[in-house]
């Protein structure tokens, strides 16, 4: 039997937006691990972009038009570092999302 061919039970199984779920997480369960630390990486990245926009906003009206030199470089250190992090998250992320 073809794969895409699937059996009367399989298909009813599926039915309905609760069988669709609960298939999908039987599919999603030897995956706990990975899924999480893709998340957790997912929820960094967007962190990140988020702090970055709102630290450009920051930057502007509070170190760069007052002329507050050391907030402008504490920033800056700090977008910088995160930077790096988030990169290194991504570039771990990227390879357990090869591997899954």
């Amino acid at each position: 039997m073809s794969v895409w061919h699937a059996a009367p039970e399989a298909s009813r199984r599926w039915a309905g937006i609760r069988g669709v779920l609960a298939g999908l997480l039987d599919l999603i369960r030897p995956h706990r691990l990975s899924g999480l630390v893709l998340l957790a990486g997912l929820l960094l990245e967007t962190g990140y972009e988020t702090a970055f926009r709102y630290s450009l906003k920051v930057l502007i009206d509070e170190a760069i038009v007052p002329g507050k030199w050391r907030l402008l470089i504490l920033i800056l250190v700090a977008l910088a570092v995160g930077a790096v992090l988030v990169q290194a998250a991504t570039i771990g992320c990227n390879y357990l999302w090869a591997r899954v």
